[in-house]
């Protein structure tokens, strides 16, 4: 025989073996499911910065060389900084056709872009604006929790999460004049909101003033971990 109830959020599945002889032998068990979670705010303790690099001109090659020399100039600028991770993104060209039939040539384009990563806040949008000034521009800013803060967190959060879901198991249990026995699943992942990013706007870098780098403030992250089960109930035996 199997029953499926459901009140206030909780689903719960009455299985059992027809016929005498099997209730006998086997308690009617009822199956809880439920959902819990625990969840803490943490600090970012990461900036990254992506920039983009690009050069224009009348044939393919011109434009490519401008854009090596600039991004070579970057990278070395950027290696000169103590605690700053680089990484270049992709490298692309494009033809662009004239808009006006006046223009005698295609325009061709090659872009690339630099992402920076720092625990260093202030040294790093330092290094930003500088590279903004040189003719860099913002595509994005990013603030990020550690996989290292995430760590020192976990263990509380699971914790949590548990214990709420034991408490919720006991409550439904004497809702429903029912005993836990166990668990027949359980299943946990861990989460978080999506990192804050600020998008600047095409052509941001020409507007720099070198001695005002980027401005940022980092609010605190949402970290959390969602915990399942199916608890086992199974009736109070009669003492």
């Amino acid at each position: 025989m199997r029953a499926l109830l459901m009140a206030g959020g909780l689903a719960l599945c009455l299985v059992g073996i027809s016929g005498p002889a099997a209730q006998a032998a086997e308690p009617m068990q009822t199956l809880l499911t439920l959902h819990e979670s625990a969840e803490t705010l943490v600090a970012p303790d990461m900036v990254s910065v992506t920039l983009r690099a690009e050069a224009d001109g009348t044939d393919v090659a011109t434009p490519q060389r401008a854009l090596n020399r600039t991004v070579a100039a970057a990278l070395a600028k950027a290696r000169a900084v103590e605690g700053v991770t680089i990484a270049t993104g992709p490298y692309y060209t494009n033809r662009t056709e004239p808009a006006a039939k006046a223009a005698a040539y295609p325009v061709w384009r090659a872009t690339q872009t630099i992402e920076l990563t720092s625990r260093r806040f202030d040294v790093l949008l330092a290094l930003a604006g500088d590279l903004q000034s040189d003719g860099l521009a913002m595509v994005a800013m990013e603030y990020m929790v550690s996989a290292e803060a995430r760590a020192a967190v976990h263990e509380t959060l699971v914790t949590e999460a548990f214990a709420a879901l034991r408490q919720e198991a006991s409550l439904a249990a004497r809702a429903t004049g029912l005993t836990v026995v166990g668990y027949k699943t359980l299943s946990l992942s861990p989460s978080g909101r999506p990192p804050v990013v600020m998008k600047a706007a095409r052509g941001m870098a020409m507007a720099m003033d070198r001695a005002v780098p980027p401005q940022g403030e980092a609010a605190a992250q949402s970290v959390r971990v969602d915990v399942d089960a199916e608890v086992v109930l199974e009736p109070r035996h009669a003492p």
